[in-house]
Protein backbone atom coordinates (compact mmCIF):
# COMPACT_ATOMS: atom_id res chain seq x y z
CA UNK A 1 0.00 0.00 0.00
CA UNK A 2 1.32 3.65 -1.05
CA UNK A 3 2.71 5.43 1.80
CA UNK A 4 4.68 8.84 2.53
CA UNK A 5 8.40 6.79 2.36
CA UNK A 6 6.94 4.37 -0.75
CA UNK A 7 6.20 8.25 -2.72
CA UNK A 8 10.24 8.70 -2.49
CA UNK A 9 11.64 5.04 -2.34
CA UNK A 10 11.58 4.13 1.14
CA UNK A 11 8.76 1.27 1.13
CA UNK A 12 8.99 -0.24 4.79
CA UNK A 13 6.49 -2.87 5.72
CA UNK A 14 7.71 -3.04 9.21
CA UNK A 15 8.92 -1.68 12.12
CA UNK A 16 12.24 -3.66 11.98
CA UNK A 17 12.23 -2.46 8.40
CA UNK A 18 12.60 1.06 9.49
CA UNK A 19 14.74 0.57 12.37
CA UNK A 20 16.90 -1.13 9.79
CA UNK A 21 16.73 2.21 7.59
CA UNK A 22 17.61 4.26 10.50
CA UNK A 23 20.62 2.58 11.28
CA UNK A 24 21.63 2.57 7.66
CA UNK A 25 21.39 6.46 7.16
CA UNK A 26 22.34 7.17 10.79
CA UNK A 27 25.97 7.96 10.33
CA UNK A 28 25.77 9.43 6.56
CA UNK A 29 23.33 12.08 7.74
CA UNK A 30 24.29 15.62 8.41
CA UNK A 31 23.45 16.69 12.17
CA UNK A 32 21.70 19.68 13.50
CA UNK A 33 21.47 20.87 16.59
CA UNK A 34 17.80 21.98 18.03
CA UNK A 35 16.22 22.44 20.76
CA UNK A 36 15.66 19.55 22.58
CA UNK A 37 17.61 17.17 20.57
CA UNK A 38 18.71 17.15 17.31
CA UNK A 39 17.76 16.69 13.54
CA UNK A 40 19.87 13.92 11.39
CA UNK A 41 19.27 15.07 7.76
CA UNK A 42 19.68 12.45 5.40
CA UNK A 43 19.60 13.16 1.33
CA UNK A 44 19.62 10.24 -1.28
CA UNK A 45 21.05 11.25 -5.06
CA UNK A 46 17.50 10.88 -6.36
CA UNK A 47 16.36 14.25 -3.93
CA UNK A 48 14.23 11.89 -0.95
CA UNK A 49 15.26 12.97 1.96
CA UNK A 50 14.94 11.58 5.55
CA UNK A 51 14.73 14.03 8.43
CA UNK A 52 15.26 12.41 11.73
CA UNK A 53 14.22 13.12 14.87
CA UNK A 54 16.90 12.54 18.27
CA UNK A 55 15.45 13.17 21.28
CA UNK A 56 17.92 14.79 23.84
CA UNK A 57 18.68 11.40 25.15
CA UNK A 58 19.74 10.34 21.89
CA UNK A 59 16.95 8.40 21.07
CA UNK A 60 15.26 8.59 17.55
CA UNK A 61 11.69 9.87 17.87
CA UNK A 62 10.33 10.15 14.14
CA UNK A 63 11.30 9.85 10.94
CA UNK A 64 10.12 12.58 8.70
CA UNK A 65 9.66 11.95 4.81
CA UNK A 66 10.83 14.88 2.52
CA UNK A 67 11.66 15.62 -1.05
CA UNK A 68 13.99 18.85 -1.98
CA UNK A 69 13.97 20.42 -4.64
CA UNK A 70 13.88 24.11 -6.79
CA UNK A 71 9.94 24.50 -6.74
CA UNK A 72 9.05 26.94 -3.85
CA UNK A 73 6.64 29.72 -3.39
CA UNK A 74 6.05 32.65 -1.08
CA UNK A 75 3.81 32.03 1.82
CA UNK A 76 3.03 34.58 5.14
CA UNK A 77 3.58 32.43 7.70
CA UNK A 78 1.31 33.14 9.97
CA UNK A 79 1.52 30.58 13.00
CA UNK A 80 3.16 27.33 14.57
CA UNK A 81 0.82 24.12 14.67
CA UNK A 82 2.39 21.89 17.03
CA UNK A 83 2.09 17.93 16.62
CA UNK A 84 1.16 15.74 19.66
CA UNK A 85 3.07 12.72 18.57
CA UNK A 86 6.03 14.43 16.56
CA UNK A 87 7.33 16.10 20.23
CA UNK A 88 9.40 18.98 20.59
CA UNK A 89 11.57 18.24 17.54
CA UNK A 90 7.96 17.91 15.21
CA UNK A 91 5.38 20.70 14.21
CA UNK A 92 4.20 22.44 10.98
CA UNK A 93 2.96 26.33 10.12
CA UNK A 94 -0.20 27.63 9.12
CA UNK A 95 0.08 30.19 6.45
CA UNK A 96 -1.40 31.94 3.14
CA UNK A 97 -0.04 31.56 0.03
CA UNK A 98 0.52 34.58 -2.42
CA UNK A 99 0.34 36.58 0.26
CA UNK A 100 -1.17 40.15 -0.54
CA UNK A 101 1.59 42.78 -0.35
CA UNK A 102 -0.48 45.13 2.41
CA UNK A 103 -1.70 42.49 4.87
CA UNK A 104 0.50 39.39 5.14
CA UNK A 105 -2.25 37.12 7.29
CA UNK A 106 -4.12 36.97 3.35
CA UNK A 107 -3.42 35.81 0.10
CA UNK A 108 -4.62 33.16 -2.74
CA UNK A 109 -6.00 30.75 0.52
CA UNK A 110 -4.80 29.40 3.60
CA UNK A 111 -3.02 26.13 4.26
CA UNK A 112 -1.21 24.12 6.40
CA UNK A 113 1.89 22.26 6.22
CA UNK A 114 4.34 20.21 8.29
CA UNK A 115 8.20 21.51 8.67
CA UNK A 116 10.84 18.44 8.68
CA UNK A 117 12.61 20.81 10.48
CA UNK A 118 10.06 22.82 12.49
CA UNK A 119 12.08 23.42 15.58
CA UNK A 120 15.25 25.07 13.69
CA UNK A 121 12.35 28.22 13.19
CA UNK A 122 11.77 28.25 17.02
CA UNK A 123 13.23 32.00 17.21
CA UNK A 124 11.45 32.85 13.67
CA UNK A 125 8.92 35.82 14.58
CA UNK A 126 5.80 35.56 13.35
CA UNK A 127 3.94 36.28 11.00
CA UNK A 128 6.63 36.75 7.95
CA UNK A 129 6.67 36.17 4.40
CA UNK A 130 9.06 33.36 3.46
CA UNK A 131 9.58 30.92 0.25
CA UNK A 132 8.38 27.87 1.17
CA UNK A 133 9.72 24.66 -0.57
CA UNK A 134 6.92 22.59 -0.79
CA UNK A 135 6.72 18.87 -1.52
CA UNK A 136 3.07 16.90 -1.88
CA UNK A 137 2.94 13.28 -1.24
CA UNK A 138 0.62 11.99 -3.14
CA UNK A 139 -2.27 9.92 -1.69
CA UNK A 140 -4.73 9.77 -4.93
CA UNK A 141 -3.40 10.97 -7.72
CA UNK A 142 -5.44 10.79 -11.29
CA UNK A 143 -3.84 12.43 -14.74
CA UNK A 144 -4.87 14.05 -17.69
CA UNK A 145 -2.92 14.19 -20.83
CA UNK A 146 -3.28 17.99 -21.58
CA UNK A 147 -6.15 20.59 -20.42
CA UNK A 148 -8.75 19.49 -23.04
CA UNK A 149 -8.73 16.27 -21.54
CA UNK A 150 -9.48 17.57 -18.24
CA UNK A 151 -11.80 19.52 -19.10
CA UNK A 152 -13.72 17.00 -21.12
CA UNK A 153 -13.52 14.53 -17.92
CA UNK A 154 -15.13 17.65 -15.96
CA UNK A 155 -17.91 18.03 -18.47
CA UNK A 156 -21.37 18.53 -17.08
CA UNK A 157 -19.98 18.13 -13.32
CA UNK A 158 -21.72 20.80 -11.44
CA UNK A 159 -19.12 21.19 -8.89
CA UNK A 160 -15.85 21.07 -11.07
CA UNK A 161 -12.30 22.34 -10.14
CA UNK A 162 -10.13 24.99 -12.07
CA UNK A 163 -6.59 23.07 -13.98
CA UNK A 164 -5.16 25.17 -11.61
CA UNK A 165 -6.20 25.15 -8.47
CA UNK A 166 -5.97 24.37 -4.36
CA UNK A 167 -8.41 23.20 -2.10
CA UNK A 168 -6.98 22.98 1.72
CA UNK A 169 -9.45 19.99 2.59
CA UNK A 170 -6.83 20.09 5.89
CA UNK A 171 -8.66 22.58 7.61
CA UNK A 172 -12.07 20.95 7.06
CA UNK A 173 -11.93 19.94 11.21
CA UNK A 174 -14.78 19.70 13.46
CA UNK A 175 -14.68 21.27 17.21
CA UNK A 176 -13.69 17.76 18.28
CA UNK A 177 -10.72 17.16 16.03
CA UNK A 178 -7.39 18.05 16.89
CA UNK A 179 -5.11 20.86 14.79
CA UNK A 180 -5.59 21.08 11.21
CA UNK A 181 -3.86 18.38 8.98
CA UNK A 182 -0.79 19.29 6.16
CA UNK A 183 -3.25 18.32 3.59
CA UNK A 184 -4.66 19.42 0.15
CA UNK A 185 -6.56 18.64 -2.86
CA UNK A 186 -4.92 20.02 -5.65
CA UNK A 187 -5.10 20.41 -9.10
CA UNK A 188 -1.97 21.65 -11.27
CA UNK A 189 0.02 21.65 -14.68
CA UNK A 190 2.88 19.39 -15.27
CA UNK A 191 5.63 21.50 -15.76
CA UNK A 192 8.37 18.53 -16.04
CA UNK A 193 8.03 14.98 -14.82
CA UNK A 194 10.06 11.82 -14.58
CA UNK A 195 10.54 8.70 -12.98
CA UNK A 196 13.13 8.36 -9.95
CA UNK A 197 15.25 5.65 -8.54
CA UNK A 198 16.32 5.98 -5.25
CA UNK A 199 20.02 5.04 -4.59
CA UNK A 200 19.78 3.94 -0.82
CA UNK A 201 16.82 1.37 -1.59
CA UNK A 202 16.91 1.06 -5.69
CA UNK A 203 13.60 1.40 -5.45
CA UNK A 204 11.56 3.46 -8.01
CA UNK A 205 9.61 6.60 -7.29
CA UNK A 206 7.18 8.81 -9.69
CA UNK A 207 8.04 12.80 -9.60
CA UNK A 208 6.96 16.14 -10.81
CA UNK A 209 6.72 19.95 -10.96
CA UNK A 210 3.73 21.20 -10.68
CA UNK A 211 1.98 24.59 -11.12
CA UNK A 212 -0.89 24.88 -9.05
CA UNK A 213 -2.82 28.28 -7.69
CA UNK A 214 -0.75 29.89 -5.25
CA UNK A 215 2.83 29.12 -7.10
CA UNK A 216 4.84 25.41 -8.00
CA UNK A 217 5.24 22.71 -6.10
CA UNK A 218 7.26 19.40 -5.81
CA UNK A 219 4.70 16.14 -6.57
CA UNK A 220 6.05 12.77 -5.66
CA UNK A 221 4.23 9.11 -5.51
CA UNK A 222 4.51 5.89 -5.26
CA UNK A 223 4.37 4.62 -8.66
CA UNK A 224 1.21 2.03 -8.19
CA UNK A 225 -1.00 5.19 -8.18
CA UNK A 226 -0.22 6.00 -11.92
CA UNK A 227 -1.67 4.14 -14.79
CA UNK A 228 1.23 5.25 -17.64
CA UNK A 229 3.65 7.95 -18.15
CA UNK A 230 3.03 11.22 -17.42
CA UNK A 231 4.71 14.24 -19.37
CA UNK A 232 4.81 17.87 -19.48
CA UNK A 233 1.51 20.04 -20.20
CA UNK A 234 -0.35 17.04 -18.28
CA UNK A 235 -2.66 17.61 -15.44
CA UNK A 236 -2.89 16.19 -12.51
CA UNK A 237 -5.23 15.92 -9.21
CA UNK A 238 -5.56 14.12 -6.10
CA UNK A 239 -4.84 14.45 -2.74
CA UNK A 240 -1.77 15.04 -0.79
CA UNK A 241 0.11 15.51 2.42
CA UNK A 242 1.92 18.32 2.33
CA UNK A 243 6.00 18.93 3.69
CA UNK A 244 7.45 22.32 3.16
CA UNK A 245 10.86 23.82 4.43
CA UNK A 246 11.33 27.52 4.72
CA UNK A 247 13.64 29.72 3.31
CA UNK A 248 13.98 32.32 5.41
CA UNK A 249 13.66 35.77 4.27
Amino acid sequence: MPSHLSSIGFPLGSDDEAQALVGRVANDAEELDAPAGAYLHYVDPSGAELWLHRDGEGVIVDMHPHFGGDAAMPVAVTRRVPRADGGPLGGGFHGWADPGADDPESGAYPFVFDAPEAALHAELELPCVAEVQLAAFAHELAVFADPDAYAEANEGRELGYGAESFIPSGLFVTGDDPEPAAEAFLTGTVLAARGRMNETTGEPFWWARVRTLGGEIEVVADPVLLRGPVAAGAVVQGSFWLSGRLREE
